[in-house]
């Protein structure tokens, strides 16, 4: 068995007993608490063995992953830049040429009829045919792309959205009512959190 399984097999064993402890524990009186305090010690330093041992493996391989990811940095932007900038521009313009024939079609189907101006179904059936089309598929000899319909949000006028919809800046509001700025619905809630220091 390997030195690294070994030492994971070691703290499973060692912490077990501390974990069942820490489980089953409710706190209802200041014993309680202190014993929760030591139980909650003792898991921390389990944990900072874990840290340590992962670490002694993982921090090399961040350290090379991170500067692989550096040398490679520059030239990825620059890729990245132009495939965005690229895709933008393809998005706009097949956006457009698919409302623009969607628009004829539908002022077509609009004249459809009896009476002056209106036009006979053969007519108007020649007429939407005529109309160019945009196609969902472009292939070239170096790849393809196909178009597909996707909704997307675009807000006309956030001063009509409905309340239920709008989700608060809860860390803006906290710092805001930090700094004494009073907002209505909000207040500063003080809890106890605990800060483990290890013995």
């Amino acid at each position: 068995m390997k030195k690294e399984s070994k030492e994971i097999t070691t703290i499973q064993k060692e912490s077990a007993p501390i974990i069942k402890e820490a489980n089953a524990l409710e706190i209802y009186t200041p014993a309680h608490l202190t014993q929760a305090v030591s139980i909650l010690s003792e898991l921390n330093k389990f944990s900072d063995r874990i840290t340590e041992e992962k670490e002694r493996v993982t921090k090399p391989l961040n350290e090379a992953l991170k500067a692989e990811r550096s040398r490679w940095k520059p030239l990825e932007t620059q890729y990245d830049g132009a495939i965005s900038l690229l895709r933008t521009r393809i998005s706009a313009y097949q956006t457009k040429a698919v409302q623009e024939a969607k628009l004829a079609q539908e002022k077509i189907a609009s004249r459809v009829g009896e009476g002056s101006g209106k036009l006979k179904i053969e007519t108007a059936l020649k007429k939407l045919e005529a109309i160019e089309v945009p196609t969902e598929q472009i292939n070239t000899q170096s790849g393809s792309i196909t178009f597909r319909e996707v909704q997307r949000l675009n807000i006309v006028d956030e001063t009509k959205i409905p309340r239920e919809y709008l989700i608060p800046d809860e860390k803006r509001i906290l710092d805001a009512l930090k700094g004494g700025i009073e907002i209505a619905g909000c207040a500063i809630e003080i809890i106890q959190v605990p800060y483990n220091q290890r013995g």
